[in-house]
């Protein structure tokens, strides 16, 4: 039966015992109700559900009634026609009709109701009235939801549940709430169910044994502050998510687990009360996402020696734990192996490792096993732990993301020093050395970005392909030098942060994403005399160039989206030059773009050089207190209007209507 099953705790018993008259009140004789009413035959009881009017028993679908008896409880003096007692055939339905003592009826109808043992619908089961009669139903498998516990029910609230230990399989969710506040929940035969919302276990729960239940086909989640005891030991999959957090128990085993197609999630409930020890997980093969421990500073034992496909490895804050040790692991297929907060953590063991998604191995590792591992798909990065070289990665030949090296101690960096590492996508060097203090890229493969910062940007030559489809990034805003610069005639894009003290000069012809120049510090000149186009983004933070009189790119044609010159020294550049551009995709800005360039604008700049520009989407010109000659504009007049011209602060503010009659510098006005 498709019906919503809904055995909630009726508060018709207290109501129908209020209305029928005290003893000591003058009596009437009106009150006419069936209080209470059940099928009896042998031992078997069934009790009714009285409501409206009507009762309805429930029964097992193979549930024998021949021979079954009556037993019912009325008001005072309150007489019941048919009587009960004459009644053999309780498979039909009929009237009864109860009389008062003043003749007053009302007619009760009976209704027999049969359950097959997979029954369709809710269960909402809040008092130990709807438990028990729960039971009476003999079902084994709800086609719906089952809660328990899950509203309070001061009248009668559940005292055990042995009502429900038929039960062998919740198709959807099976919540178990706060007000269920037994020592024990124990659902001795569940089989299955699709998800298990334990997550508000009442504080007075202690023991949870659900020994029969081999699988949960949905998210199973376990959330006490109190429970010390977890009996799960015939659970072998869960197909979502495992949240488990259980802050008294001292060891967390669950022995038959083989498959996690979501996450495994062990953590506290309650800040820093976490007391789990070890962590046994012995049958347990792959975890489709994350085996993720959080704050269980008390860990110092991790079990997983089936372990073979995980989606990735995440600790947090497990402060007393020493050694991430997976024997088996083959495959990490979409997150990272990564720790944070655990100070004692010194060892990777992953013998067995040949696939990772991406390694991050931080600052407390000593000792590392990746000795099976050759492909990362993402990064490999390893961040100021102590390593003399990369033997530990012996077979390994690809690196599909960033190979990004910080800070390692003992170690130094050469091309030659990668063994069968072949195939990089990317490479980021923060303070390491280079042999040679040259580094060449034109025979490294590598295709994505190349960050050199800190000490590994102080070299003396880089050399690239003449196509680099990367971004090159030298970022050491205090490096008074860049490295010469060789090839890369093509580039997908190009950053530099540096303060050089020499003259720099870039032989790159195209950038097809973003050219970004900041703190350029007092080079007596920027070049890049053969740059033809910028895909992307271009900006230019030239408020430190204390030496160079102007900033030109002669050979600029286009710029795909913004362009952005930031100014602000009083006394340097005099000049901006762009002579050849013709087109800019987005907006083009000269001025200020700090509160302190703001504080000291530029007062240099007395012309701007954009004698070809035809196309922009608008133009804005910015507190250059020096500027009077908007004559490099004068191309562009025809193209824009006075919606996206837009110049303030300046020492000439020329309206488009200006520009339009010809005003690129401030007439005279006498």
């Amino acid at each position: 039966m498709k019906n919503k099953i809904n055995l909630l705790c009726v508060a018709f018993f207290s109501l129908l015992l209020a209305g029928c008259e005290k003893e000591n009140n003058d009596f009437v004789g009106s009150d006419n109700y069936i209080i209470s009413f059940k099928l009896v035959n042998g031992e078997q009881e069934w009790p009714a559900i009285i409501a409206d009017n009507n009762i309805t028993v429930t029964v097992p679908a193979g549930a024998d009634l021949s021979g079954a008896a009556v037993v019912l409880e009325t008001c005072e003096h309150v007489a019941v026609s048919p009587d009960p007692a004459s009644i053999t055939d309780w498979e039909a339905s009929r009237d009864f009709t109860a009389v008062s003592y003043n003749q007053t009826q009302r007619t009760y109808h009976y209704s027999l109701v049969r359950t097959e043992a997979d029954t369709k619908g809710d269960f909402v089961l809040n008092t130990q009235a709807s438990v028990d009669a729960f039971a009476t139903m003999g079902i084994e498998t709800i086609d719906g939801n089952l809660s328990v516990g899950t509203e309070t029910s001061e009248d009668d609230p559940i005292t055990n549940l042995d009502g429900l230990q038929s039960l062998k399989n919740v198709r959807y969710i099976l919540t178990i709430g706060e007000y269920c506040t037994l020592p024990e929940i124990k659902l001795e035969n569940l089989q299955r169910t699709g998800a298990l919302r334990l997550s508000s276990l009442a504080d007075e729960v202690q023991s949870l044994s659900l020994p029969a239940l081999e699988a949960v086909s949905m998210n199973a989640e376990i959330c006490s502050g109190e429970l010390t005891s977890l009996d799960l030991a015939g659970l072998s999959r869960v197909d979502g998510d495992f949240i488990l957090k259980a802050d008294k128990m001292e060891e967390i085993s669950l022995s038959a687990l083989v498959s996690i197609g979501g996450e495994l999630q062990i953590q506290q409930l309650n800040n820093n009360q976490a007391q789990v020890q070890k962590i046994s997980l012995g049958a347990l093969q792959t975890i489709g996402k994350r085996l993720y421990l959080y704050s269980l500073r008390q860990l110092v034992e991790l079990d997983v020696p089936a372990l073979k496909i995980v989606g990735g490895i995440y600790l947090e804050d497990c402060r007393e734990f020493t050694e991430l040790f997976c024997p088996a692991l083959e495959e990490t297929t979409s997150y990272s192996i990564d720790f944070k907060r655990c100070s004692q953590l010194t060892s990777y063991k992953f013998p067995t490792l040949k696939k990772a998604w991406s390694i991050i191995c931080n600052s407390s590792l000593t000792s590392l096993d990746f000795s099976s591992l050759t492909t990362v798909t993402s990064d490999l990065t390893l961040t100021s732990m102590t390593l003399s070289d990369l033997g530990v990665f012996g077979k390994l030949e690809t690196v599909g993301g960033i190979l990004s090296l910080d800070g390692v101690k003992e170690l130094t960096f050469s091309f030659d020093k990668l063994g069968t590492l072949k195939n990089i996508g990317g490479l980021g060097l923060n303070n390491i050395p280079v042999d040679g203090g040259e580094l060449d890229f034109t025979q490294s493969g590598i295709t994505g970005n190349i960050t050199l910062s800190g000490s590994s940007m102080l070299i003396d030559k880089i050399i690239g392909p003449d196509r680099f489809e990367g971004t090159l990034n030298l970022n050491n805003s205090s490096a008074t030098k860049l490295p010469v610069i060789e090839g890369f005639r093509v580039m997908g894009g190009l950053t530099i942060n540096a303060n050089p003290s020499d003259a720099v000069s870039l032989p790159v012809e195209e950038i097809l994403g973003d050219l970004t120049l900041t703190k350029m510090g007092g080079c007596p000149s920027f070049e890049m005399p053969n740059l033809k186009r910028v895909g992307g983004e271009f900006e230019a933070v030239i408020t430190t160039l204390t030496k160079a009189t102007s900033f030109t790119l002669p050979a600029l044609e286009t710029i795909g989206g913004n362009m952005t010159f930031a100014t602000g020294r009083p006394g340097t550049p005099q000049s901006i030059g762009m002579p050849a551009l013709t087109a800019v995709g987005g907006n083009l800005f000269v001025g200020p773009t700090s509160t302190i360039a703001l504080l000291k604008p530029n007062t240099a700049i007395t012309s701007l050089d954009f004698g070809k520009l035809t196309s922009v989407n608008s133009v804005t010109v910015d507190n250059l207190k020096g500027l009077k000659d908007f004559s490099g504009f004068t191309a562009l007049v025809p193209y824009i209007d006075a919606t996206r011209w837009n110049v303030t602060e300046c020492a000439y503010n020329p309206k488009y209507s200006d520009l339009k009659n010809g005003d690129f510098t401030e007439p005279n006005r006498f």
